[in-house]
């Protein structure tokens, strides 16, 4: 791993580091207040609460599914006041929870990515609610990745995952190129992007095998190889020096709001289409297009409205959610994007979703 781009943080990485939990966070305290996420719970809690017993230390598991807020949060916050430390297991959600829990009550806080691959687990950055981010000053303290659990999570969490990290690669290239904040600062910022585009090359290289090699419970080098990439993509979202993707440049995050308002599933489910309405607005070429759209079909992620549960198209719903992204303040170049180029961008993308599908089943 590329020690250069992650945080100033304890770093332990290494097969059933999960089960070694109590020891490792023990020069934090002896009270240990756990958010897990609730998919984890069933498998994860007795193994853990068997490291805190077997290290003479306390801990107390909480249940989370909510959406990361402000109401979460407040609510979590009395009841960690009376532990030593924070640590947080399971996917971004979790991980914001746990990360601004820490930040209420000036506590040491672990993070425990137990699918690696979100910019929570390596960032400084919050996600609070759709309009809502809290930027950090300081990094976790500890960051644990245990690649046996991430082979034995379920497959869908992986591959959502992989999808998450693709758009953030997507977003800091899109931050880099129009940012006028890095324009004279192009040496660095070719650098930066050039170490980019290789990770993104392997993750485009190993993706589906590291899934296949999931569905057997079986650490890979390819599936190392993509939790090092998904690493180092997603801290590179914030530790990118003079570039704020989340408050200017996140245009895939603002589309998942806006078609979120459009059905009633969670946003993570419109990622993979929101990242090409991104690839569609800078005009890329077709090559990268259809390269991209070919990898997260081949790991079944949507590329058409349809995929995603939208099925009617009605023009004047469709301006009102362009409307409410373009509210959000994202930008693209050096201007905020219009409503009119938002509609433009998902019809598109929609479009060559479906062309992609008709030259694949006619071959």
């Amino acid at each position: 791993m590329d020690r250069a781009v992650l945080p100033k943080s304890t770093y332990i990485y290494g097969a059933g580091e999960i089960g070694n939990l109590a020891e490792h966070v023990k020069k934090y305290g002896a009270k240990s207040f756990i958010i897990m996420d609730s998919l984890l719970v069933e498998t994860m809690s007795q193994k853990i609460s068997s490291s805190f017993k077997n290290a003479g230390s306390i801990c107390e598991i909480v249940d989370v599914s909510e959406t990361c807020s402000r109401e979460v949060v407040n609510r979590l916050v009395k009841a960690a006041k009376k532990f030593d430390h924070i640590i947080g297991i399971g996917n971004g959600n979790t991980l914001d929870i746990a990360t601004e829990i820490a930040y209420q009550i000036s506590s040491p806080f672990i993070i425990v990515p137990f699918i690696t691959f979100t910019n929570a687990s390596c960032g400084l950055c919050s996600d609070i609610s759709v309009k809502d981010y809290a930027i950090y000053a300081r990094d976790p303290d500890m960051i644990i990745v245990d690649k046996q659990a991430i082979a034995d999570a379920p497959v869908p969490l992986i591959v959502k995952g992989i999808e998450s990290t693709l758009s953030v690669y997507f977003e800091i290239r899109a931050a880099i190129r129009y940012s006028s904040k890095v324009s004279s600062r192009t040496d660095i910022m070719s650098f930066e992007l050039m170490r980019l585009k290789k990770y993104y090359g392997r993750l485009l290289e190993n993706g589906v095998q590291a899934i296949k090699d999931v569905e057997k419970n079986l650490v890979t080098p390819q599936l190392e190889t993509v939790i090092r990439a998904c690493l180092y993509i997603n801290y590179s979202y914030h530790s990118i020096e003079g570039l704020s993707v989340h408050n200017q440049y996140a245009v895939i995050h603002a589309v998942c709001n806006g078609l979120s308002q459009m059905k009633s599933e969670m946003k993570e489910e419109e990622i993979s289409f929101a990242t090409i309405v991104l690839l569609v607005l800078e005009n890329v070429n077709t090559s990268e297009l259809f390269e991209v759209l070919s990898f997260f079909w081949e790991l079944g992620l949507p590329i058409r409205l349809e995929d995603i549960g939208i099925r009617d198209v009605n023009a004047e719903r469709m301006k009102q959610i362009a409307k409410s992204i373009c509210e959000q303040k994202t930008m693209f170049g050096n201007q905020y994007i219009k409503p009119a180029e938002i509609v433009a961008a998902i019809i598109t993308a929609d479009s060559l979703g479906m062309q992609y599908l008709i030259e694949k089943e006619a071959k």
